[in-house]
C-alpha cells in the first residue's frame, strides 16, 4: 500500500512539474509573440539560429530600438525570458557538430564586433591626423605672419642722432 501511494505521489509530482514547465514555456511563447510581434513577423524574429550570447545581443538591440520607436520599455526579466525562449527553441544545440557551429558563431560575432571597434578606432585616428595636419598648417601660417611682422618692424639701418658730444640711437 505504501509503495502504491509513493508511486501515485511521484506520478502526481511529475505531472505538476510538467504542467508548470509547460505553463512557463507557454508564457515565454506568449511574451515573445507580444514583444517581438510589435515590429516584425515572428518568422523573421526567429529565422536564424544564434548562440545565447547572440540572442542576448539581438534582444538588447531590439528592445533599445523599441524604446526609440516609442514602444513601452521591456523589463530585464522579460528580455531574459525572451532570450531563454529563443535560445531553447531557435538556438544552436550544444552537442557534437552543433556545439562546434555554436563556437564558430560566437567567434564570428566577436570578430565582427572587433572589426567594428577597429573601424571606429581607425576613424578616430584619421580625424586626429586631420587635426594635427590642420594645426601644423595653422602654425606654419602663424610663423609666416610673425616673420613678416618682424621684417616690417625691424629697422633696416640703425639711425643715430647726435646730441651734443654724445651719439644716441632712438
Amino acid at each position: 500500500m505504501k509503495k502504491l501511494l509513493m508511486v501515485i505521489g511521484v506520478i502526481l509530482c511529475a505531472f505538476v512539474l510538467s504542467e508548470s514547465a509547460f505553463a512557463a514555456q507557454e508564457s515565454s511563447t506568449v511574451l515573445f509573440e507580444q514583444v517581438c510581434g510589435k515590429c516584425h513577423s515572428l518568422e523573421r524574429a526567429s529565422s536564424r539560429a544564434r548562440t545565447k550570447t547572440g540572442w542576448n545581443r539581438t534582444v538588447t538591440r531590439m528592445t533599445e530600438k523599441m524604446v526609440t520607436l516609442g514602444y513601452s520599455d521591456v523589463s530585464q526579466g522579460d528580455a531574459q525570458q525572451i532570450v531563454d525562449y529563443l535560445h531553447s527553441n531557435h538556438g544552436y544545440k550544444s552537442s557534437g557538430i552543433n556545439r562546434a557551429e555554436e563556437r564558430r558563431q560566437e567567434l564570428l560575432e566577436k570578430v565582427t564586433s572587433s572589426e567594428a571597434q577597429l573601424s571606429t578606432a581607425e576613424e578616430r585616428r584619421q580625424k586626429l591626423l586631420e587635426k594635427v595636419t590642420s594645426s601644423k598648417a595653422q602654425l606654419s601660417k602663424a610663423e609666416e605672419r610673425r616673420q613678416k611682422l618682424l621684417e616690417k618692424f625691424t629697422p633696416t639701418k640703425a639711425r643715430t642722432v647726435s646730441v651734443g658730444a654724445k651719439t644716441v640711437r632712438p
